[in-house]
């Protein structure tokens, strides 16, 4: 029995010198004395956007390392980093490194970089162009196939016509896990007469937000086309009416245990006496009405939002213009290049445009 007792507690031993030479699992702190390269190898990806950290001071950036030690003697006005390159800012002067080995790479006449997935976006004076991590010119990056989940939080925007009245109003649905829902019906007031369509910028009556969207669709924005020409209008739910709060009779509480409040329009629950455990609806609906403002004037040839980037185009005599940056159309010739990074023409110029600061070049 004591030998058995022995052969054990060796065994168990042997086992955890098993477990501390051949599993070792490095902390934060054991981490910090090693060489960069090491660091790298314990990580998915690359440590570097953990191992470097960025320091303010005064108005410059510093780059440091877990000690705090600098990695560059200079100071920056902006550091951004991911888990492969390393941007820096100073003056107007543009400067990228690689975050495993801090190799500055060199992109003669550089005017913009962004970084797009693991390698890079750039505008020189010959224009856009895409590069791999290893700095080679490709035209594109391979797609990416997204998983969209169904049963996210979202909210859906539709818009209705009622023939019989000729009034335009919005349903708004928010939906929840599992299905429940809360909807609000507000009917448009003071709209302009003979609207010949009335829809979102996409076009279309119907539209929904939640994290499966690839861009923000502005539902609060409505595109108005009278006589031909399209205009923009924009509604706030802060701005909404409901009607006057109601005496609610014995017989109406037995149908609905909820009113709407007079001052926030906030539904406010009921606890009805003839019901021991009072029971909130699974959905109901509130109405009340919404007086949408202009904020673009009906004169436009057409106004639409781009499915593919969200911006959202102005045409008018031959131009155009992206809301809400311009409000007058004065490109001649705006096409896309890359993500960030778009071909335009302007009073006879040729040049680009940076669609992420909207700031313009011409070289």
């Amino acid at each position: 029995m004591k030998e058995n007792q022995i052969l054990l507690t060796k065994l168990l031993l042997v086992f955890l010198l098993y477990l501390t030479y051949c599993n070792t699992v490095y902390s934060q702190n054991t981490l910090y004395p090693l060489s960069f390269k090491a660091n790298k190898g314990n990580y998915s990806d690359s440590y570097g956007e953990y191992f470097y950290h960025i320091k303010k001071e005064e108005n410059k950036y510093k780059l440091t390392n877990k000690k705090g030690e600098y990695i560059f003697k200079e100071a920056f006005d902006t550091i951004i980093k991911n888990g492969f390159f390393i941007k820096t800012l100073s003056n107007d002067s543009i400067s990228i490194y690689r975050i495993s080995n801090l190799e500055k790479i060199e992109i003669p006449n550089l005017k913009q970089v962004y970084f797009a997935r693991n390698g890079l976006e750039v505008l020189t004076n010959k224009g856009a162009q895409y590069f791999d991590n290893s700095i080679t010119e490709i035209d594109y990056f391979p797609k990416v196939n997204l998983f969209t989940c169904g049963t996210v939080y979202s909210e859906q925007y539709t818009l209705k016509y009622n023939k019989k009245t000729k009034k335009y109003s919005i349903e708004l649905s928010k939906g929840y896990l599992g299905g429940i829902r809360d909807e609000t019906v507000l009917e448009f007031i003071n709209l302009p007469d003979n609207i010949e369509n009335l829809s979102f910028l996409n076009g279309k009556r119907y539209t929904s937000e939640s994290v499966n969207n690839k861009y923000y669709t502005y539902p609060n924005l409505i595109k108005i086309v009278e006589k031909g020409k399209s205009g923009i209008y924009s509604y706030s739910l802060d701005d909404a009416k409901f009607p006057i709060e109601k005496k609610i009779t014995k017989k109406e509480k037995l149908i609905s245990n909820y009113v709407i409040d007079k001052v926030t329009g906030d539904t406010i629950f009921i606890d009805i006496p003839e019901i021991i455990t009072p029971i909130e609806p699974i959905s109901f609906t509130k109405k009340g009405s919404i007086e949408p403002k202009q904020i673009l004037p009906v004169k436009y040839n057409s106004i639409f939002q781009n499915e593919d980037n969200g911006l959202i185009y102005l045409y008018n005599n031959n131009q155009i213009g992206i809301y809400p940056y311009h409000t007058t159309t004065s490109f001649d010739f705006f096409n896309k290049k890359t993500t960030s990074f778009y071909e335009i023409s302007k009073n006879g110029k040729q040049g680009w445009i940076d669609i992420i600061t909207f700031e313009e070049y011409y070289f």
